[in-house]
């Protein structure tokens, strides 16, 4: 909790929104639709086996909303918090500085220039990987727009253009994005073939391959040894299932009886590190 109040201050201010939507929840139809909005995403990401903080990333924009909403409700001297007040106090937030405009754009043009240099790197591996370039596409349009409009003095929707980049966005990266960088990502694959090698009787072993969600796929816990250590066999009667990096093989061989003819390699990038790696998979017999 500490350190999510660390990158999102105002996430004090969210259990208080809540509780506020909740009871206005008649009245108030943003309120309705925010906690809609909320609810839809938490649903799915209680369904995900593993509960990694940017799970949650959907979320953000519908709970800052919220806070924003409490925190503009706070002060009693400008009346009941209606919807004319938010929508002057949103707009309000794009009319004032005069270097807003350019750092809508230079923000925009940075997040298109990260997405088109990450899907060249990763077009390496996967040529057809432009969806990272549609995402900044999406949001440098989003920037560009809200700039245009303050540009010809348009004063309101500012916020709405906004909120709906970051609506397409997430289409975007969800239903283009995360399936076709499905397969670059090792923990799955390495985890269904070590599961189909391991079948009901077989322990797992992992030597200087970690990537954390691949235990979460792992149908029994995987213990993993270190460089140094003896405790291969510790509570073993039989063979086992080896998950290593590829490379780490030479430095095993007078420690276990490894043949790398005996498995299979699997190529993937593994985020840990940052690069593409090469697993092997395979039973040791003693």
């Amino acid at each position: 909790a500490t350190g999510l109040l660390a990158l999102w201050p105002w996430g004090a201010f969210v259990p208080a929104a809540l509780a506020a939507a909740w009871h206005a929840r008649r009245d108030d139809a943003p309120s309705r639709w925010l906690l809609a909005w909320i609810i839809g995403p938490w649903i799915v990401l209680e369904l995900i086996q593993t509960k990694l903080p940017h799970y949650a990333l959907p979320l953000a924009t519908p709970i800052a909303m919220f806070a924003a909403r409490r925190i503009v409700c706070l002060n009693p001297r400008h009346g009941a918090c209606g919807e004319e007040r938010l929508a002057r106090a949103a707009d309000g937030v794009f009319a004032r500085g005069g270097r807003l405009d350019a750092a809508l754009l230079m923000g925009g043009l940075a997040l298109a220039a990260v997405a088109a240099l990450m899907a060249a790197w990763l077009g390496r591996h996967l040529p057809t990987f432009v969806p990272m370039e549609w995402c900044g596409i999406v949001l440098l349009l989003a920037c560009a727009l809200v700039t245009a409009r303050r540009r010809a003095n348009v004063r309101r929707g500012h916020a709405f253009i906004t909120a709906a980049g970051l609506v397409v966005f997430y289409v975007v990266s969800g239903v283009w994005l995360a399936p076709s960088a499905e397969p670059l990502r090792l923990s799955r694959v390495v985890a269904d073939k070590a599961n189909s090698l391991a079948g009901d009787m077989l322990a797992i072993r992992t030597y200087g391959f970690e990537e954390p969600t691949m235990h979460y796929y792992l149908r029994r816990p995987a213990v993993s040894v270190r460089p140094g250590e003896t405790r291969w066999r510790e509570g073993l009667h039989g063979p086992f299932v080896l998950i290593t990096d590829r490379a780490d093989l030479p430095d095993l061989a007078g420690v276990i009886d490894v043949q790398p003819a005996d498995g299979q390699t699997v190529s993937g990038f593994n985020y840990v590190v940052g690069k593409m790696k090469e697993v092997w998979i395979g039973v040791v017999q003693k």
